[in-house]
């Protein structure tokens, strides 16, 4: 079965551009889990957590997650509700089509106080005499259960039969009946074991036979049919071709000018400061901890740890030692000033800018001297030859 991972929630937080710190939304559903970890440790202010047909046989590490609001956990194998009390903003939670027999055990939900939608559908719980009214009792801020509102009359109803132990003695009575008969169940076999008797030769055999001859629903089967799944997927599954290596240098080892994810920036060339200011336009949510800034003598490259790069090529050298990068607090935009390596006169500027040709001039000030080039899409094709740079001359 499928363990969570970092890389797995990445993959599925695509919409936050992999950035967990931040995700508020993340669906998890059909991913054949068969346990829940890590969400309280990498994404901890979730507020929709979608976890719909896997195998999940326990709630558990969710204890963290104080800002989840919704969460969906139908379609799992669930026998009981537990470790919910530090979700203390939970407001809706769908437990439909899971196996929980024991009700009582929705006494958990009782420090859930903002929890005013519950279903449960589909569990053997439900079919219990005086179900809703007991559930309506134990858990008195709901406002909807199994998707009907809850009545004033109900409420009243539920409050009679507890006051005279009637009711909690009946589910009580039902719920002992429910597990005798639970634990004596037919079990189905696992894939392995399956596998196991038939022998390798009929492989393929058995697993079209388990397909078509479904049995009673059960926690056993369930996992049967995810690991059957799961399988097959694999063996549909394509080759991946390997991913072409990004070129960040042309065929003479000069760097390229590259900007994957179409990033506004400003380059400003400030030759009164006797520097260098690259500013890149980032939302404020996005993580610094993923960013690396590379600055070289005669480029700059800011990429992260999924590979998205932004390069961009220098009319000027600069001192990549005396080089720094800051990101403002206010915008999120992130700075990067570099001093030149030698001091230019302004009748030493270069007035070629052909190879920018494409960039947009938005300010022009002779009088500072500074020049902003303004681009989202910088063409490849602007790299410097270094071999042909005379060491104070125009640059050709």
């Amino acid at each position: 079965m499928v363990r969570v991972t970092k890389e797995l929630i990445q993959s599925r937080a695509e919409h936050n551009e992999g950035m967990l710190s931040n995700l508020e939304e993340l669906s998890m559903h059909m991913q054949h889990l068969e346990k829940l970890e890590m969400f309280d440790k990498l994404c901890r202010n979730l507020k929709i957590l979608l976890l719909q047909n896997n195998v999940i046989p326990k709630i558990e590490n969710l204890n963290a997650l104080k800002r989840l609001q919704h969460l969906n956990i139908s379609l799992n194998i669930l026998e009981r509700v537990e470790g919910l009390e530090g979700c203390e903003s939970l407001e809706k939670l769908d437990l439909t089509l899971n196996f929980i027999g024991d009700l009582l055990s929705m006494e958990t939900l009782r420090k859930n106080t903002n929890l005013h939608e519950l279903t449960l559908r589909g569990n053997p719980c439900s079919r219990y005499k005086g179900y809703r009214h007991f559930v309506i009792y134990t858990l008195p801020q709901l406002r909807t259960l199994d998707g009907m509102p809850v009545a004033q009359t109900e409420v009243i109803l539920a409050r009679q039969e507890m006051e005279n132990n009637q009711l909690r003695d009946n589910i009580k009575k039902q719920q002992s009946e429910f597990f005798r008969e639970w634990q004596s169940r037919d079990r189905v076999k696992s894939l392995d074991e399956y596998l196991a008797e038939a022998g390798e030769e009929n492989e393929d055999e058995t697993l079209r036979k388990l397909w078509s001859e479904k049995g009673k629903d059960s926690p056993e089967l369930r996992i049967l049919m995810s690991e059957l799944s799961l399988r097959q997927s694999k063996k549909d599954e394509k080759p991946k071709s390997e991913k072409k290596e990004r070129a960040l240098f042309n065929s003479k080892g000069n760097p390229l000018n590259v900007n994957d994810s179409n990033l506004k920036f400003e380059l400003t060339e400030d030759l009164a400061q006797s520097c260098l200011v690259l500013k890149i336009f980032l939302a404020k949510s996005f993580d610094t901890s993923d960013m690396d800034a590379d600055i070289q003598p005669w480029y700059i490259r800011v990429s992260n740890k999924r590979g998205i790069i932004f390069q961009i090529t220098l009319l000027h050298e600069v001192c990549p030692d005396k080089a720094k990068a800051e990101r403002s607090l206010a915008t999120g935009n992130l700075i990067i000033t570099a001093p030149l390596a030698q001091e230019l006169l302004v009748s030493q500027k270069t007035d070629d800018f052909e190879r920018f040709k494409n960039f947009k001039i938005s300010k022009k000030n002779a009088i500072e001297n500074v020049t902003v080039y303004e681009s989202t899409d910088i063409p490849q094709e602007v790299a410097i030859d270094l071999s042909e740079v005379p060491e104070l001359e125009e640059i050709e």
